[in-house]
C-alpha cells in the first residue's frame, strides 16, 4: 500500500509467482563418468583440429586454389566481423580494442572455415586417402594430447 498524491490510499495486488515451464527442448545427457566426457570433448576437437590441419595442407598442396569463391570469403569475413564487433564492443571498454580483436577473430575463423570446406572438398574427391592413414592416425594422437592439455588448461576459466 502506498498514499498517492490526492491522500488516497491506494492499494496493489501483488503479482503472482509463475511456476517454471518446463523447456520444450530436449536435455542433453549428463555424464557422470569423467573420464567419457574428458574422453569424448577431446576427441571431438582433436577431429576438428586435424580437418582444420589437412584443410590448410590442402590449401597450400594447390597452391592457394580456394574451394569458396573470394566472394563468398569475404562476406563470410564480414558478417563474423559485425557479429564479432557487437560482441566484443559490450565487453571492451574502448571501440578501437573491441575493432582489433574482431578484425583478428574474424580473420582467423574464416581461415578455419576455408579450410574445413577444402577439407570436405578433399574427402570429396579421394585425395585425403592420398595423405595415408597411418599419417593421419598420428595426427589425430598428437592432435588428442594436445586438445586434453587444452581442455585441462581452460577447465577453470
Amino acid at each position: 500500500m502506498f498514499i498517492s498524491h490526492n491522500s488516497k490510499v491506494v492499494s496493489f495486488i501483488a503479482p503472482k509467482k509463475y511456476e517454471k515451464k518446463s523447456s520444450s527442448l530436449p536435455k542433453l545427457p549428463s555424464f557422470k563418468n569423467n573420464y567419457l566426457r574428458t574422453f569424448l570433448i577431446s576427441l571431438a576437437m582433436a577431429l576438428f583440429m586435424t580437418f582444420s590441419l589437412y584443410g590448410i595442407y590442402g590449401i597450400i598442396a594447390d597452391r592457394g586454389e580456394q574451394p569458396i569463391h573470394p566472394a563468398l570469403i569475404l562476406l563470410i569475413f564480414a558478417v563474423l566481423f559485425v557479429v564479432g564487433y557487437e560482441f566484443f564492443n559490450s565487453r571492451f571498454v574502448r571501440r578501437t580494442t573491441s575493432v582489433v580483436v574482431a578484425f583478428l577473430v574474424s580473420f582467423c575463423l574464416t581461415i578455419l572455415i576455408m579450410a574445413l570446406v577444402k577439407f570436405m572438398y578433399m574427402a570429396y574427391n579421394g585425395t585425403v586417402i592420398d595423405i595415408g592413414w597411418e599419417r593421419f592416425v598420428i595426427t589425430v594422437a598428437f592432435s588428442l594430447i594436445g586438445s586434453v592439455l587444452i581442455l585441462k588448461y581452460f577447465e577453470n576459466f
